[in-house]
């Protein structure tokens, strides 16, 4: 019964029409003035941290741990937010090189510590404007091959494999969300990933 639907992304344009089989119109964010008044000359501390914003089932946190485990004299950040359970961070905390950074609305309070951005989202984004928020500044970003993450990365390395959520127990947990059923992950794209940008300066510096 409505004039017309906006959506964010052609990802869901497509889902939209798939599911509902309705048209939509793709408005997109305006993600050039998404940046603090700090970004002109932005740069990535070279000593910043791996960082991953709303670590979760959904968000992906079991990649966050385990490329964390795989690289122990690495310094991650963890940004717990609407999705992070108590579970969630036990794990987090449980990890000597995992450090619990506390939510901020100017991002750049984060991204000013954050070398490499991680984005191993499970389920399907809607768009992913974290991703670009960070390429913006100059800081490499991880993303998995899901949803609307292909569009917000604009082509630019790393775009990665993951097995999505298809599936759902029942209930929901501490946050009011749904359970979801996690597939057990092959991490092996994303610690190679990972190793480049932490070794190789070089590819550091061109990506970014």
């Amino acid at each position: 019964r409505v004039a017309g639907i906006v959506t964010i992304s052609c990802f869901l344009q497509q889902y939209i029409h798939q599911w509902g089989d309705l048209p939509s119109h793709v408005i997109r964010l305006p993600i050039l003035t998404l940046r603090d008044d700090s970004s002109p000359g932005f740069r990535p501390p070279p000593r910043g941290c791996v960082t991953m914003v709303n670590p979760c089932a959904v968000k992906g946190i079991s990649i966050f741990l385990a490329l964390a485990r795989k690289f122990p004299g690495t310094a991650f950040a963890a940004v717990p937010t609407w999705g992070t359970t108590e579970a969630d961070l036990a794990q987090l905390r449980g990890l000597p090189n995992v450090r619990i950074m506390a939510a901020a609305d100017r991002m750049d309070a984060i991204f000013g510590e954050t070398r490499i951005l991680l984005v191993p989202s499970l389920w399907f984004e809607a768009f992913g404007t974290i991703a670009a928020q960070a390429m913006l500044r100059g800081i490499p970003v991880l993303a998995s091959d899901v949803g609307g993450l292909r569009e917000a990365k604009q082509e630019v390395d790393y775009l990665l494999p993951v097995h999505p959520i298809v599936s759902y127990a029942e209930g929901v947990d501490e946050k009011r969300m749904p359970r979801p059923v996690v597939p057990v992950q092959d991490c092996t794209p994303w610690v190679d990933a990972l190793r480049i940008l932490l070794e190789d300066r070089r590819r550091y510096e061109v990506l970014s």
